[in-house]
């Protein structure tokens, strides 16, 4: 079995890349990398000839900067691609910050001068399901912006037209842009499918049974493939039970009982994956690495515990649609996994528009958006998604520029728990993930979203769920040096790599994104009510007051001179006091993830009708007739 490469695809090996155009760039060997850091996301590059032939032949203006292009080889299907990005808007016309401009618009955004101030409106569990909803649409590497950026040095200058092309075309989604779980999942259907069955050679080894003549060895499979796989319960003959592994531990006698990710430090059998240590010699730091569908839901201690909570919910759903069947067969068990899949995802999908989207644009807007005309992720002004003339399209507009405003709300730090008496808490820096989930870093979730039920007797009282911070120009201390595993270690440190506010304006720039202004305009030439902002509301940021910004911007700081991801937050900060998105951000992030979700061929509008949930935790609903986060936590974690 191998890492399938069709659109549903979930997992693609990361094997070294060759760029090869001779007529700018020679060759490049681009070497693996297995970062899982989702901090100032870019993008994996798919075969360098598939995308650099397509971006050069496509048009005849490409032609005439690049006449040697019909001599790039053509024995590769340039049709057969999967999810990819791409432009919304022209970007011909864009010019992008210099490095110095990007520099100092970092360092206002990530100083410590200016006030970092609380978001009532908006607890700070958001700022997490926002990671965990960014995982399940995107998935990319650093190393790509390194490798893009070669490119841009040698290729624009001659020929921007063909510089602009390979960006979108080169540039693949290694992730399913549909809100389909596959974060959590690892698998497509047709790949789990394989190992439900009841003949052939589709179990997998194990310590018992290590016989690969009739069993697929993990070693064989690619490392992500494999960790996914690894994620499931085996039943007796080594193939899929239909279940989660989850780890549960407890931190004394008597004391809580804490669900956990499945880890390679845990007793289970994972002999043969190659996620985990397995020889003499091993790095010590991965020992308690999860294995799970995708390793960037384990970066933080909060986003893996959120994880956990979709493997628990997809169990409880198993065997709520098992029944009572006491040897179930092979059928009934894969039955029953589907049943539960489709449930999971349809809740998932409704839950980020009843709750993740309504709380950062409200409840009317996002009602809008599920049947109503789109303004933004809409081709030749349709109205209609762009995802039904371009099946899973994602925007670079969304994913480097709008949906980067959940870095703005991450908490300098967190309330974790108050079980046992005490006070649990954690700076940012200290929530690194690749760790067993312990008393001390164990989340209360009633301290992260509003309705969540009280499981343990001896927690403590909570409260209110602690705020996020707004939706502003600030960013917290902690991400202005990110540590490792937020970000590879040869990162670390350094002066653009090594910060978030700098590698966002890299990857805006390197890539190509029209300015916030731009977007506005757009906006409001397609009949939208857009009010950009002003010269003058910029200057009242205090931008101007930091002194690299008053040296890279001699004349001052204009709107137009805001990249889009910063005029995103500028807008919010502004016009909304911070507290939701303003206007162009909630178009460009809620007509993305609800024209994605349209477009879904087995999704929540799939049969027309309006969803209804299924899930009902026995504290009842929240909103009767809408699905929210603490909904599935409570039906999760009950008993």
């Amino acid at each position: 079995m191998t890492a399938f490469n069709s659109r549903d695809t979930v997992w693609r090996g990361h094997k070294p890349l060759r760029l090869a155009c001779a007529i700018f760039l020679g060759s490049m060997i681009a070497t693996p990398s297995y970062s899982q850091s989702s901090h100032g996301e870019t993008y994996e590059l798919i075969n360098g000839l598939e995308g650099i032939r397509r971006a050069l032949l496509g048009s005849t203006a490409r032609l005439e900067a690049a006449p040697q292009a019909a001599n790039l080889p053509s024995d590769t299907d340039i049709d057969q691609i999967s999810d990819f990005f791409v432009n919304i808007y022209d970007t011909s016309g864009v010019t992008p910050p210099s490095p110095e401009q990007r520099a100092a618009l970092a360092h206002a955004i990530g100083t410590a001068d200016r006030d970092n101030e609380s978001n009532t409106e908006i607890p700070a569990g958001f700022t997490f399901l926002g990671q965990f909803l960014d995982h399940d649409v995107t998935r990319n590497e650093m190393q790509a912006i390194r490798r893009l950026r070669n490119i841009q040095i040698q290729v624009a200058s001659a020929s921007p037209d063909a510089y602009l092309g390979i960006v979108t075309e080169v540039l693949r989604n290694a992730r399913t842009s549909l809100l389909d779980l596959d974060s959590v999942y690892g698998l497509s259907n047709d790949q789990l499918q394989a190992f439900f069955q009841d003949e052939g050679t589709d179990q997998i080894c194990t310590s018992a049974a290590i016989d690969t003549d009739t069993c697929i060895d993990l070693n064989d499979l690619d490392p992500a493939e494999a960790s996914a796989i690894a994620a499931y319960e085996l039943d007796g003959s080594g193939r899929l039970s239909g279940r989660f592994r989850v780890s549960f531990r407890a931190s004394s006698l008597g004391g809580p009982i804490i669900a956990d990710l499945p880890r390679c430090s845990d007793s289970f059998d994972l002999i043969g994956t190659p996620a985990c240590p397995t020889t003499e010699g091993f790095d010590t730091a991965l020992i308690h690495r999860a294995v799970i569908g995708d390793g960037r839901n384990d970066e933080n201690v909060i986003i893996a515990q959120i994880h956990a909570i979709f493997l628990l919910a997809h169990n409880k759903l198993f065997d709520l649609a098992l029944g009572d069947v006491d040897e179930p067969t092979l059928e009934q068990k894969l039955a029953a996994f589907n049943t539960a899949r489709t449930t999971l995802i349809h809740h998932w999908q409704e839950l980020v528009m009843d709750d993740y989207l309504t709380e950062h644009m409200g409840r009317d807007a996002v009602d809008q958006l599920r049947t109503g005309p789109l303004a933004f992720y809409t081709k030749d002004g349709s109205g209609a998604p762009y995802c039904e003339d371009e099946p899973g399209a994602m925007p670079h507009e969304f994913a480097v520029g709008a949906f980067r405003h959940g870095h703005s709300q991450v908490r300098e730090g967190y309330l974790l728990n108050r079980s046992g008496g005490g006070v649990n808490a954690a700076g940012f820096g200290q929530l690194f993930g690749d760790r067993a989930i312990l008393i001390s870093n164990m989340v209360d979730f009633r301290a992260f979203f509003e309705g969540v039920s009280q499981f343990d007797p001896d927690a403590g009282a909570i409260g209110a769920p602690a705020p996020s911070m707004l939706i502003d120009t600030v960013l917290s201390p902690p991400l202005a040096e990110l540590m490792v595993p937020s970000i590879p270690a040869a990162d670390v440190g350094d002066p653009v790599r090594g910060a978030l506010a700098p590698r966002n304006l890299l990857s805006d720039s390197v890539i190509g994104v029209v300015s916030g202004i731009q977007a506005a305009t757009e906006l409001e030439a397609a009949g939208l009510t857009v009010e950009p902002l002003t010269d003058t509301e910029i200057t009242g940021l205090g931008f101007d007051d930091v002194a690299e910004v008053a040296a890279a911007y001699p004349d001052g700081l204009a709107a137009a001179d805001l990249p889009l991801w910063v005029y995103v937050l500028a807008e919010a900060e502004i016009r909304e006091g911070g507290t939701q998105l303003g206007t162009v951000g909630e178009t460009i992030i809620g007509e993305t993830i609800v024209g994605l979700l349209r477009c879904d061929p087995n999704g929540v509008f799939a049969d027309g009708t309006n969803f209804v949930p299924t899930i009902e935790p026995a504290a009842g609903l929240q909103e009767p007739g809408h699905f929210r986060m603490a909904d599935l936590i409570n039906f999760a974690l009950e008993q």
